[in-house]
């Protein structure tokens, strides 16, 4: 799930982008940890189709190569694992995917 998450964060930021990682204590037993971009962020209307298979939210016109199922199974594998994954798309520009996981 990190892997697709930070391959997303660097395929579709922008030329020159950062990706920035962090880690820390989400309380009730969680640690969170999080992959942010400094990309164009996820249309406020497609947000509701971010975690569906085989929807790349229009990315398949940008010539990425991708077939739209790594959130779709990195969401099922982190609430299998009694994990939680969620996302913030940004003020300006970006996303912020975060996953909590429990700590054991």
């Amino acid at each position: 799930m990190l892997v697709n998450l930070t391959s997303n964060a660097i395929k579709y930021n922008r030329a020159g982008g950062s990706v920035i990682f962090s880690a820390s204590d989400a309380g009730e037993g969680y640690c969170r940890i999080g992959v942010v971009d400094t990309g164009p962020g996820i249309p406020e209307e497609r947000r509701d189709e971010v975690f569906q298979s085989f929807n790349r939210l229009g990315a398949e016109a940008s010539g990425e190569e991708g077939t739209g199922v790594g959130l779709a199974l990195s969401k099922g594998l982190i609430e299998h694992m009694n994990g939680r994954i969620g996302f913030n798309p940004g003020l300006q520009h970006g996303t912020e995917f975060r996953v909590e996981l429990p700590v054991f």
